[in-house]
């Protein structure tokens, strides 16, 4: 039985919704849709991960180091259609180009998440200015865009990519 899964992922989503829907009135309400939103991000990439191949005991080392999950996101491959009826071995890493919407602005689930991370950063004499992380709705849609995404490639993902000529899952 997997130890990360989709599921807990989903139900935080769906728990964040409902704190928008009621109002972000206040910091505790921004605070708690970040906070949630950032947590089903998190599950998410250890479930694909989890999914992928990766262990669970090498997925607890990372901690909740988002940016330490999303490099190891970018050394899995999923299997996508190049074109009609021809699928082929892809890098996982392009999760990071996936268009992001909130409102009026776009992102993308790359600069979401590394943005998350550079706004942890202490600012610190003689370093750039602490980096401020996305608004709380942000985060949410990046939640989001990241479970669809996984489900969308979860019954083709691995850790290694085989080459076509000798991958036993293409088919003539």
């Amino acid at each position: 039985m997997a130890e990360y899964e989709l599921d807990a992922a989903r139900e935080l989503v769906v728990v964040a919704r409902d704190v928008v829907d009621r109002g972000l009135n206040s910091a505790e309400a921004r605070s708690t849709v970040a906070y949630l939103s950032s947590r089903s991000i998190e599950l998410t990439l250890k479930a694909f991960l989890e999914r992928a191949g990766l262990p669970a005991a090498d997925l607890r080392t990372l901690s909740s180091r988002i940016p330490a999950l999303l490099e190891r996101i970018d050394t899995c491959y999923i299997r996508e259609e190049i074109v009609p009826g021809h699928r082929r071995w892809v890098p996982a890493k392009r999760l990071r180009a996936v268009t992001v919407s909130a409102g009026d602005t776009s992102s993308t689930i790359g600069s979401v998440l590394e943005s998350l991370s550079a706004g942890r950063r202490l600012a610190l004499p003689g370093l750039p200015p602490r980096a401020s992380p996305p608004d709380p709705q942000t985060i949410l849609a990046t939640a989001q865009a990241l479970l669809e995404w996984a489900e969308a490639h979860w019954t083709e993902v691995r850790l290694h990519r085989w080459s076509d000529d000798t991958d036993p899952d293409v088919r003539a």
